[in-house]
Formats: C-alpha cells, sequence, structure tokens
C-alpha cells in the first residue's frame, strides 16, 4: 500500500508562515514588541551534530532562504561583536558605528 504525503492545512501553514514573518522583522531590527524566548540546544547535543542538522536545513532552502539565513547570521555575528565592544555601555553610538565599519570592510 502506498503511503499518503501528510500535509498542513492552509491555516497552520498561514500561522506558520506570520511567523517566520515575525522572526524576520524581529532580527532586523523592524520590530521590538515582540517576547523571546531562546532555547538552548538539547542536553548532549554536541557543536558538530547542530552543524550537521544546520547544513541539512539548508541544503533544502531555496536561494531567497539561504539569503535570509545568511541575513540572520550577520545580523548574530554583530550582535556578538557589539555585547563584546560595548564594555560599560558608554559611548554605544561611537562603538556601533566602528562595528558597522567592520562589516562593511569584511562584506
Amino acid at each position: 500500500m502506498k503511503k499518503r504525503a501528510k500535509y498542513m492545512s492552509d491555516e497552520t501553514f498561514a500561522e506558520l508562515k506570520e511567523s517566520l514573518e515575525q522572526v524576520l522583522q524581529y532580527t532586523r531590527g523592524e520590530r521590538d514588541d515582540l517576547r523571546v524566548t531562546i532555547v538552548p540546544a538539547p542536553p548532549g547535543a554536541s557543536v558538530s551534530s547542530v552543524r550537521l542538522a544546520v547544513a541539512r536545513e539548508l541544503a533544502s532552502l531555496s536561494d531567497g532562504g539561504v539569503q535570509q539565513v545568511a541575513d540572520f547570521i550577520a545580523f548574530l555575528k554583530f550582535k556578538e561583536r557589539l555585547a563584546s565592544h560595548s564594555g560599560d555601555g558608554e559611548n554605544l553610538a561611537g562603538q556601533t558605528r566602528i562595528i558597522t565599519e567592520e562589516n562593511l570592510k569584511a562584506a
């Protein structure tokens, strides 16, 4: 007997799509009114297994999806550099300008 493919309903897909659009808006800095929960990797998950899972997911994305992932990675790198440069919080605008210039040079 042939297995039937399971498809999600239009309502579920619409909800998932809206959620992903909200994630992109948040990561681009367009929205700050969302509640954000950071979920750690499962216990025992090694970095290499997480990298492998990410690589599998990337392989299934469209070019547009890969570009969105690249944009998100750039945002995470920016956020990490900002945190490492912030020190006591003074001169945040200047530090942000320096980091932004570093990103432009790297691009």
